[in-house]
């Protein structure tokens, strides 16, 4: 399993890896990134455990990709320009009105949700997305990343807990090379259907 194809040529290269060798390797592009892929990553894991084939396993880590979703804000959006996960235009925009964009990865891309104002605002706005996408979504988990603003997320993971004590909350630093494009100060926040009682990420059937 790898990250969006759209955001990275790691799975166009783990297909052409696979298709050496003689074992069987079933490559998924999971469509979006972070602890969106990971719960998939889990899901999988268990299912095989479980005893379910390469297919099924596969299709149960799609099923909890495509059912999570990821908003996140930066504080900035030099760096996603720069590696070229965004326009010139947009980042423009960001820069010269001091706008805080709310992005998703939603098939694949990262697209804007919402322009607000101050990062206080975008921040707040952004723990109210993350409220709606928990809608309907009993024994839902809830994973926050960050990258040089842990206690920052913290007390966002705190605010949530208040809220929403019947939702698993993960914190998790971003990881280098996803950080590499978001900079300092980034908020993702990844949201999955049902967790079984063993902890590992399913996919909700009541969206």
């Amino acid at each position: 399993m790898h990250l969006s194809g759209d955001l990275s040529g790691t799975t166009d290269a783990a297909r052409w890896a696979a298709a050496a060798v003689s074992i069987p390797v079933e490559v998924l592009d999971c469509r979006t990134v972070g602890m969106a892929m990971g719960f998939g990553v889990a899901a999988a894991q268990a299912a095989a455990r479980d005893g379910v084939d390469l297919a099924g396993a596969s299709a149960v880590a799609r099923a909890v990709c495509d059912s999570s979703t990821l908003r996140f804000l930066v504080p900035s959006l030099e760096q996603l320009r720069k590696g070229g996960r965004i326009g010139t235009a947009a980042s423009m925009l960001g820069t010269l009105l001091s706008v805080k964009p709310i992005l998703s990865v939603q098939e694949g891309r990262i697209l804007p949700l919402e322009k607000v104002r101050s990062l206080p605002k975008a921040t707040a706005r952004l723990l109210d997305l993350v409220e709606a996408d928990l809608a309907g979504r009993p024994g839902a988990v809830v994973a926050f990343h960050y990258f040089g603003n842990q206690s920052q997320v913290q007390e966002l993971t705190l605010n949530l807990q208040e809220r929403h004590p019947e939702v698993r909350t993960v914190l998790a630093q971003l990881p280098a090379v996803l950080a590499a494009h978001t900079g300092l100060g980034v908020i993702a926040i990844a949201v999955a259907g049902r967790i079984d009682d063993d902890g590992d990420a399913r996919p909700s059937t009541a969206d």
